[in-house]
């Protein structure tokens, strides 16, 4: 009866999961057209109120409850900044920041800012170099309404243009899991072009469960310094937002990677990704390397986005860098993914390397 109740349970969860990335796909969009500095953004079409800014640099939105809020604003570039100064610049005026990254002309920071109506309330900023001018905006949301603004925020980017309307490269709703199994590729060689063995796919599961990007956020809790993952008969009956609500290890990989299924980590992982038979637990430790992931061309394809990106390898504790080489990495649109894709390979150019030990 337990078993019934608990696919019962999880089913009805991932219908709801279902529904919300549905609604964040159909949900309308349209522009904002700034005269004054030449430039376009795409956002939702969620707001009621409108309030120009100062200098007619930009504008303020509302919605009628006041719990969305958006601001879209530019400022007139130097031409020296990059995207590095541009998100060391937010990280001055910001706090309780659970998300930051920045490439050559564009940043992306996420953080808190206190609370409404007892709810959380989320940041997501964003901010390019277009032509002459430096586009930024941010949403405001609900923790609750994080996985559907994310997507929202993903689309925001991908549509940005410039004064001319050429539309930039995009780097996004994608980057996150570029930069996840890049990570999982510098400390284990695996090229795969179907399915990733146990070992890539739960060093990318840990880098992307740790930087808390994953849908589950808000319902599992860390518990002696993990994420745990469909904890056993004890979570068979719980319900969701408690401890032990029943998320299984399956729904965490099909919700990054294309195909194949969930593979348990080897032993030497343990202190990383540890699985048993009721599941499996990500500890939420640094691991001493990171990836330095620099895009050098996207391509769309047929519904696939082909990535390409040289890969250097970083030990965190000395800064020492090791440039391994370019590698291919293809992701497939899906919307009612957490980033809006999901993983299909990943192809190095590169040879192969003895494996780091952990």
């Amino acid at each position: 009866m337990k078993k019934l109740l608990s696919a019962v349970v999880a089913a009805a969860f991932l219908l709801l999961l279902a529904a919300g990335a549905a609604t964040a796909s159909e949900v309308k969009f349209k522009d904002y057209v700034n005269k004054k500095f030449g430039y376009t953004v795409s956002h939702p079409d969620l707001f009621t109120k409108s309030t120009t800014l100062e200098n007619n640099a930009g504008v303020r939105l509302e919605n009628a409850k006041g719990t969305i809020k958006m601001e879209i604003w530019a400022e007139v570039a130097t031409g020296k900044e990059t995207g590095k100064e541009l998100l060391k610049e937010a990280q001055s005026r910001v706090a309780h920041i659970s998300k930051e990254e920045a490439g050559d002309k564009c940043y992306a920071v996420d953080y808190e800012g206190g609370e409404k109506d007892g709810n959380r309330i989320l940041f997501f900023e964003r901010g390019y170099i277009s032509g002459k001018n430096i586009i930024r905006f941010f949403i405001s949301c609900p923790a609750s309404e994080k996985a559907r603004f994310a997507l929202y925020v993903q689309k925001m980017y991908d549509a940005r243009s410039n004064k001319a309307g050429e539309p930039a490269q995009k780097k996004g709703s994608f980057t996150p899991l570029v930069n996840a199994v890049c990570f999982s590729q510098i400390l284990h060689f695996n090229s795969f072009k179907t399915e990733p063995d146990g070992a890539t796919v739960n060093l990318t599961l840990h880098n992307l469960v740790t930087n808390g990007e994953f849908r589950w956020k808000n319902k599992l809790k860390v518990t002696d310094g993990a994420y745990y993952f469909s904890r056993g008969p004890e979570s068979e009956d719980a319900d969701p937002g408690k401890k032990g609500v029943y998320i299984s290890p399956e729904m965490l990989y099909s919700d990054f990677f294309k195909s194949g299924k969930y593979v348990y980590a080897p032993s030497t992982m343990s202190k990383f990704v540890d699985g048993t038979q009721t599941g499996i637990a990500v500890y939420v430790k640094k691991i001493p390397y990171s990836a330095d992931v620099k895009i050098n061309s996207t391509e769309e394809k047929n519904g696939y986005e082909v990535v390409k990106a040289t890969i250097t390898r970083v030990d965190t504790k000395s800064g020492k860098k090791e440039t391994l080489g370019d590698a291919v990495i293809t992701l497939k649109q899906d919307a009612k993914a957490f980033f809006g894709y999901k993983i299909v390979s990943f192809e190095p150019a590169y040879g192969k390397f003895a494996d780091i030990k952990l």
